[in-house]
């Protein structure tokens, strides 16, 4: 019996991150060890913000401009269709899906805004506090919808690095180690604007600081030497699992990366970077796992330095917004879909 087949279409460059990637790559680790051959079709612009898209052992199709929105290209690429087609895209919904019926034999939509209708299977949507109701009126009845962060799609470093991060979670600790991390992309340099902030909350500690390859390097480099901060840099993290389980406190965005931070149990300062973060940075404020700040305006440096030195100043609130944030999400998510799929469509 051949090997199931599944397309992923989701697309990354620096207005949209690299998250809808990141996750479907995640998603086709979990198929690949169950059998599956998984291919891609992304944007030109998706292997400058993930490489790692380039280096699949299914084959990657780069697609031109023209061929987003029209899933005929993808089509003729894989004439003999496939099992299962993810579409992981917000400009992508009802229409696109529908046409991949036929050539598809189910459709599974990824989705974390619940602003517009699909044509699916299955839909899966790990933000916080979803509800089937704010998808009734958007997709088919028979849809099988996986909601909320326990079917967040996570690397598999996550959940086996959770088992270790447990321990520091439930013992006492300070801020001794910050993580930055705004994404595999940063059109506005809200890193080094974050930098500045560490530096005017004239907090003692370390600072490890993630960015997409070629962000800027030198110029962050020099403005952490210029502030006098003890930062090391790391240029597209494939491990970071391992960063963020030295970390006490994380500073981030409000993507999916929330859900890595919160397997860890790692306490967050959530920069809502794009309108679709704001209801996962408010959720997870609200149970106590994280701390939104709203706006990137002018007071964003002040913002975010008066929070480290609150947070800095009381190791006992960072110890239960860990706790918090460790119980959101197990990082079994993948391992949840795949099952479904295997069975489904196999």
């Amino acid at each position: 019996m051949p090997a199931p087949v599944a397309l992923f279409r989701c697309d990354a460059s620096p207005e949209l991150g690299g998250g809808h990637l990141v996750r479907c790559l995640a998603l086709a680790e979990g198929l690949r060890e169950a059998g599956w051959i998984c291919h891609f079709a992304v944007n030109r612009q998706a292997p400058h913000i993930v490489p790692q898209v380039m280096s699949e052992p299914g084959a990657t199709r780069l697609l031109e401009e023209a061929e987003i929105r029209d899933a005929s290209a993808i089509k003729k690429w894989l004439p003999g269709g496939v099992d299962c087609a993810v579409v992981d895209h917000y400009d992508l919904g009802e229409g696109y899906e529908s046409s991949l019926r036929g050539w598809a034999r189910a459709v599974l939509s990824i989705d974390d805004l619940a602003d517009r209708a699909h044509e699916c299977d299955f839909l899966v949507d790990a933000t916080l506090g979803r509800s089937p109701e704010e998808y009734a009126d958007r997709v088919p009845r028979r849809t099988r919808l996986f909601l909320g962060p326990r079917y967040a799609l996570l690397r598999p470093q996550f959940p086996l690095a959770r088992v270790n991060r447990k321990n520091r979670v439930e013992g006492d600790h300070g801020l001794h180690r910050l993580l930055v991390s705004l994404g595999r992309s940063d059109p506005d340099n809200l890193t080094g604007r974050v930098l500045s902030a560490i530096a005017l909350a004239d907090v003692a500690c370390r600072i490890d600081v993630a960015i997409g390859t070629g962000e800027r390097l030198g110029e962050l480099e020099a403005l952490a030497d210029k502030l006098r901060l003890s930062a090391q840099f790391y240029e597209n993290v494939e491990d970071m699992a391992e960063l963020m389980c030295r970390a006490d406190l994380s500073i981030g965005g409000g993507g999916s990366t929330a859900w890595e931070r919160c397997c860890l149990g790692l306490p967050s300062l959530i920069i809502v970077l794009a309108d679709n973060q704001r209801r996962i940075a408010m959720e997870l404020t609200r149970i106590g796992a994280s701390r939104a700040i709203e706006s990137t305006d002018h007071t964003l440096e002040n913002r975010v330095g008066e929070q480290l030195s609150a947070l800095a100043s009381h190791p006992g609130k960072l110890k239960k917004m860990g706790e918090t944030a460790f119980s959101v999400c197990d990082g079994l998510g993948v391992s949840r879909v795949v099952d479904v799929l295997r069975q489904e469509c196999n």
